[in-house]
């Protein structure tokens, strides 16, 4: 018995030390005598820890004096970027504890984590609880610029570093498609094997062995699972519906078709224009407008498309649309014939050249009132198709190509007005020969501000947003803004392009004004070097580098490290809203990217980012709007797997609020038109700062498809007096309010009952209206709240975007009063009899309340119409 009580013993005392155990790290044993700034990262058995600046001015540092050898992190550089530098405590299995033993005497910084709980002593001790692999700290700056210091960190491990297999995941997402799909599974967990079934049962290592993508044709739903070493995770599934589409022969027949038909194109179409979400085609039926982000392809005027692609017809602004995603099957272009535009003038422009494609010679531009002026009259002009780069010099001459569209002036327009979207605007004294320096090497010697062209060919390597990277033999440059065309890579720009020349991130970049872009002359696609960490240097700005099985450590927010068998670099991932970076740091990775610059420095930012051997990166995950602000770095992609419901969209700023009841901006291009009440579920995204308030930026744009229809956002009734700095992004009503107008332009003071005197500001003035006229009136104000920091203060202020006002002054009259008396009777019938009789073609302009049946005119139908209800009343 004593025997057995003594194993036992022993067993129990083993099984403490499996699960416990506790190390101390000394920081000067680890770096020395000297001092290390930025600090490196450093390990200790299987502790590692990384440091990376963040929004910090000075970097991470181990500092040795006479007095102390202690590390040292530093807060935010200004009020307005509290987060500061970061240290990452990583392990092999799981950290529970983490003490961080104080330094030298110091003005203190608050620290937070990404997980867990942190508490600190009144003697500046810090000690962190909880259950990570890897634990990131952020110093934050307070009141004025202030640190952290210590000496050691004291870890407390569990766990036995067990394997914990990923779930796979699908691609192509689940959903419904109208055309046989290759579903293909992949795991995060290296050498994991995958087993799915197709029949609805539950997989178990027994189950099919995925080797393969899976081909479907039929409504079928895949679950899987991934084993590895005896341990397996969890069941995924995916369902896969497959509808039929309308067939179509051409754009006529596509577009006789009802709304939210699916039809499928049997015959190809021809691009005119295609810049971000808007395609235009025509085919020799007719002319068409396709709407829908992530395509897959990038068109360009004279583009075959192939048939066999899929969209919904709908009707938007009166006109048919096709709605199409990344679903819809479209494929490479089959060959290219440039397609020349009609010769218009502006006076030529109405609904019948709806989509066409269109060039007005000898015109004015003027960009601040969206106005084309040629000697036939005056057009509206709109920067819908990426050409809109003429000077505001209203006496230049320009040719513009353009796309016929549509606009609501206002929002609650019942017709819109048929516009001009440029594709490219040329000027025509321009000679025909290119001029300027000869190639990248010349424009890169010149002064920065010098406004100049390039004579020779580029041609495009990368292309993200605004950015696209371009080289010759002579060198590497970026151009950043709006070039009026799309380019992909391999297409080759031809001379003659000018730009202003600019040094950004150590390198040559050519920035707006621009003029002369034209289409791509040829395509030779562009492959990226092998690459080596010895090859990141500023001598090499621009190169397009590989790098393939290499390790990527102190990840934190936007920053992080590579590191090959020739040394460690620093990277920045600039393209942050199409790059996800990983979490675990264990993997080895493939990656391509740009080697760039920062403050003197060389960095790479990375374009594509895949598992070395296969496998998709793990986006995290977080329940709402705050959990994505306060548990993922800053720049860094999670997905919001909580619902969020759209409350108001102008251009890129979309207003949301979520399950929890927080409000959120969302600034950039979703690729979406939301209405209030749209529920938008499991997209993927990052946060950044503007100013003095905090933004959404939108990613991986399929995930922000909203598919559901939820209730309406309405505001909150408040005082001006009761909103606060917390109230950003918040929705409001402001109640009899009157309102002044301020010098500034777009900028009015708004006061309510409550006496708070607030700065309202129309940000969106293209489409809310407020009166000119408002003395002596009140108004009902939808607003949103935000804050705003004055030049040369470090103080920001409460500022309202208005978005709806509704005067209280104006009489609110009925359809069919035409006399306008408040009230809907015979001497109605009267007076709209009188109007038509006396005037040969009344107005809905003049008359809204005579429009009875909402044609759009006023005629002898609506005085039958406004007969029946007068007899119904």
């Amino acid at each position: 018995m004593r025997k057995f009580l003594s194993l036992f013993i022993m067993s129990l005392l083993t099984a403490a030390f499996a699960v416990a155990d506790e190390t101390t790290v000394t920081f000067s044993d680890l770096y020395g005598s000297a001092t290390v700034q930025p600090a490196t990262e450093v390990s200790s058995g299987s502790l590692v820890f990384s440091f990376a600046k963040g929004d910090a001015g000075t970097e991470p540092a181990y500092f040795v004096n006479a007095s102390y050898k202690e590390m040292r992190l530093y807060g935010g550089s200004a009020a307005e970027t509290p987060n500061g530098n970061t240290m990452t405590v990583s392990c092999s299995v799981p950290i529970t504890k983490i003490v961080l033993t104080h330094g030298s005497s110091c003005t203190w910084a608050n620290v937070t984590a990404n997980a867990g709980e942190v508490a600190i002593a009144d003697n500046h001790d810090l000690t962190w609880t909880g259950s990570a692999t890897s634990v990131t700290f952020t110093v934050l700056r307070g009141e004025k610029s202030t640190q952290y210091r210590f000496t050691q960190a004291t870890i407390t491990t569990s766990g036995s570093g067990e394997i914990v297999v990923s779930k796979p995941t699908f691609s192509p997402a689940a959903g419904t498609y109208y055309s046989p799909v290759n579903v293909t599974l992949s795991c995060a967990t290296a050498d994991a094997s995958i087993y799915y079934t197709l029949d609805g049962s539950t997989p178990t290592t027994g189950s099919t062995l995925y080797s393969a993508p899976i081909a479907l044709s039929t409504n079928t739903t895949v679950k899987a699972i991934a084993a590895l070493n005896g341990k397996v995770s969890d069941v995924v599934e995916a369902a896969y519906e497959f509808g039929t589409a309308t067939q179509v022969a051409n754009i006529a027949a596509y577009q006789a078709t009802a709304d939210e038909t699916v039809v499928s194109f049997a015959n190809p179409v021809n691009v005119l224009a295609h810049n971000g979400s808007s395609l235009y085609v025509k085919d020799d039926s007719g002319y068409a407008y396709f709407y829908g982000s992530n395509l897959g392809q990038t068109y360009k005027n004279g583009d075959v498309i192939p048939a066999g692609f899929i969209g919904t017809k709908t009707t938007y602004r009166f006109e048919p649309e096709l709605k199409v995603d990344a679903k819809s099957g479209f494929q490479a272009a089959s060959s290219n014939t440039p397609i020349d535009p009609e010769v218009i003038q502006a006076s030529d422009v109405d609904a019948s050249l709806f989509a066409h494609y269109v060039l007005i010679k000898g015109a004015t531009l003027y960009i601040k009132s969206n106005k084309l002026t040629d000697a036939s009259g005056e057009v509206m002009a709109r920067s819908g198709m990426g050409g809109w780069s003429a000077s505001t010099d209203t006496t230049k001459v320009w040719d513009v190509y353009a796309i016929v569209g549509n606009y609501l002036v206002n929002k609650d327009d019942t017709e819109p007005v048929y516009c001009l979207f440029p594709v490219k605007v040329v000027d025509p004294n321009a000679g025909t020969q290119p001029e300027g320096v000869e190639n990248i090497a010349a424009y890169a010697a010149l002064a920065d501000n010098k406004v100049e062209a390039i004579a020779g060919d580029v041609t495009v390597y990368y292309v993200n947003g605004s950015n696209v990277f371009v080289k010759d033999d002579s060198g590497y440059m970026c151009i950043f803004g709006n070039t009026g065309q799309t380019y992909k890579n391999g297409d080759v720009i031809p001379g003659g392009f000018k730009g202003t020349k600019t040094t950004y991130n150590e390198g040559p970049e050519m920035k707006a004004p621009l003029s002369g872009f034209q289409p791509a002359k040829a395509n030779n696609p562009v492959s990226p070097e092998a690459g080596s960490t010895s090859m990141v240097t500023l001598a090499n700005w621009g190169h397009y580098l590989k790098f393939t099985d290499v390790k990527l450590t102190g990840i934190s927010g936007r920053n992080f490290n590579l590191v090959d068998a020739n040394g460690t670099v620093v990277g920045y991932n600039q393209f942050y809203s199409t790059v996800t970076l990983p979490s675990d740091e264990t993997l080895s990775y493939d990656v391509v990217g740009i080697v760039s610059g920062h403050s003197g420095a060389p960095q790479f930012a990375p374009t594509e980012i895949t598992i070395h051997g296969g496998g998709e990166i793990e986006i995290p995950e977080v329940d709402n709007i705050n959990a994505l602000l306060t548990t993922i770095g800053k720049g860094s992609n999670a997905t919001i797997t909580g619902a969020m419901t759209a409350i108001y969209q102008n251009g890129q700023n979309l207003y949301v609020k979520d399950e929890a009841g927080t409000y959120g901006l969302v600034f950039g291009n979703t690729g979406q038109t939301y209405e209030n009440g749209d529920i938008i579920r499991g997209a993927v995204a990052s946060w950044t700062t503007y100013g003095a308030i905090t933004e959404i930026v939108p990613s991986e744009l399929d995930t922000w498809v909203s598919e559901e229809k939820g209730t309406p956002v309405e505001p909150e009734e408040i005082a001006l007096e009761e909103i606060s700095q917390q109230d950003v992004h918040k929705y409001f009503l402001i109640k009899n309010a009157t309102i002044t107008k301020n010098e500034k332009d777009n900028e009015y003071t708004i006061v309510d009952e409550s006496e708070t005197p607030t700065i309202l500001f129309n940000k969106f003035n293209q489409t809310i209206t407020i009166p000119e006229e408002l003395e002596g009136k009140t108004f009902d104000v939808k607003v949103f709240a935000t804050l705003y920091k004055p030049k040369d203060s470090e103080t920001a202020i409460i500022e309202l975007y208005p978005v709806e006002l509704k005067d209280n002054s104006a009489p609110e009259f009925k359809l069919g009063d035409v006399n306008m008396d408040g009230e809907v009777g015979i001497a109605d019938i009267t007076s709209l009899v009188n109007i038509i009789l006396n005037n040969d073609n009344p107005s809905v302009a003049d008359y809204p309340m005579a429009d009875v049946n909402q044609d759009g005119e006023v005629g002898i139908a609506d005085v039958t119409a406004l007969v029946s209800i007068v007899l119904e009343q």
